[in-house]
């Protein structure tokens, strides 16, 4: 898998977390202008400049969330790991 095509899956597993917690996020507080709510990816630190090869969950450094969140962005990034999507 090449590195643009192992972001793309990185961001979609995460993106599914968001949806499953939109609820959370439309709740949260806009942090940029365009934003129409809170997003998953104000959480974590910003990846693209980190191999995707050695992404951990500890390089995400996640932060300001509910336990129930952090554990479903573990469980995508397992299914990164196994280079799969997540659901």
């Amino acid at each position: 898998m090449e590195s643009t095509a192992e972001f793309d899956l990185l961001k979609r597993n995460l993106q599914q977390v968001e949806n499953k917690f939109i609820s959370f996020f439309e709740a949260g507080k806009v942090r940029w202008p365009g934003e129409p709510h809170d997003l998953l990816r104000n959480h974590y630190k910003h990846f693209d400049k980190v191999s995707a090869r050695l992404m951990t969950l500890e390089k995400l450094e996640l932060k300001d969330l509910p336990e129930e969140i952090v554990e479903e962005v573990k469980l995508a990034m397992d299914a990164f790991l196994r280079r799969e999507e997540y659901r």
